[in-house]
């Protein structure tokens, strides 16, 4: 496969995932593999740290172990030459409050999830700043790109959110991942989205998206305008590693997701 997506110019750069400490999972093959994409077709590579790892945890013994673990991803990510990691916000997880209604249980449930949000978003600019710092001791190509995440009940889901983090971390070596189906999900229209981000934005998931949940469709299968969308970014001036992040079944699909990201861009 890598011959042909990468071989034949489809694609430039690939994302990879940090593949160790995972339950009954083997990396040794996943690691050689990516080394020998690198070392054959010398793509430039982008790092996801792993979702899993919380960095708005409000348990100290835990949250240590998070940090330490994002280190040794960093440590791995660098081994690479990788020069985006992509990481995610904290969470306060999911709180069921009611859609409807105005008891006093609701108004509860909704001020407690604010005052937990306010936590999860200190925590997150606080373990921002720290790792800032590390990944300025590897490389000054390397930065660490937030994500808009998913629903209302997370702590960054708007434009205005993903802004007011990066404006209180304030590094040059930190910015914005925009994530088109994150967006679509939220009922935010993603070019919307782009437009009203004041951050510069240094990388992008390209997934498309039906608005019921995270589906990581490929482009066309969901209901995103990637025309707009592309031309939102494009306004921005936009310039950096698109990914297509994307729940595919035969890497064709990945072929046509390339060709059809360069018909958008182009038109």
């Amino acid at each position: 496969m890598g011959e042909i997506l990468l071989g034949m110019g489809y694609y430039e750069a690939v994302e990879i995932k940090y593949p160790f400490h995972l339950h009954d999972f083997d990396p040794s093959s996943y690691v050689a593999g990516i080394r020998g994409l690198v070392e054959d077709f010398r793509p430039e590579v982008t790092m996801h740290i792993p979702t899993n790892l919380d960095i708005g945890h409000v348990n100290t013994l835990i949250r240590s172990e998070i940090i330490d673990e994002i280190k040794r991803a960093i440590e791995f990510a660098a081994q690479l030459k990788a020069t985006v990691l992509p990481i995610h916000p904290g969470t306060i997880g999911m709180m069921d409050i009611p859609s409807e209604g105005s008891s006093v249980e609701k108004r509860h449930l909704i001020e407690t999830s604010e005052i937990r949000k306010s936590k999860a978003r200190s925590l997150t600019v606080e373990a921002l700043m720290e790792l800032s710092d590390l990944i300025a001791t590897y490389s000054p190509m390397m930065k660490l790109a937030v994500e808009n995440v998913l629903l209302p009940s997370e702590v960054v889901y708007t434009a205005s959110q993903l802004d007011g983090i990066l404006q209180a971390v304030g590094r040059p070596n930190v910015g914005a991942l925009f994530d088109s189906g994150h967006a679509y999900r939220n009922g935010i229209r993603p070019d919307d989205f782009v437009r009203a981000l004041l951050s510069d934005i240094i990388h992008v998931h390209i997934n498309d998206n039906d608005g019921t949940c995270d589906l990581h469709l490929s482009i066309g299968k969901g209901m995103i305008d990637f025309r707009s969308l592309f031309k939102a970014l494009k306004e921005k001036g936009y310039c950096g590693i698109i990914v297509v992040e994307t729940s595919f079944q035969r890497f064709e699909e990945l072929i046509e997701d390339s060709r059809k990201i360069d018909l958008f861009w182009n038109s």
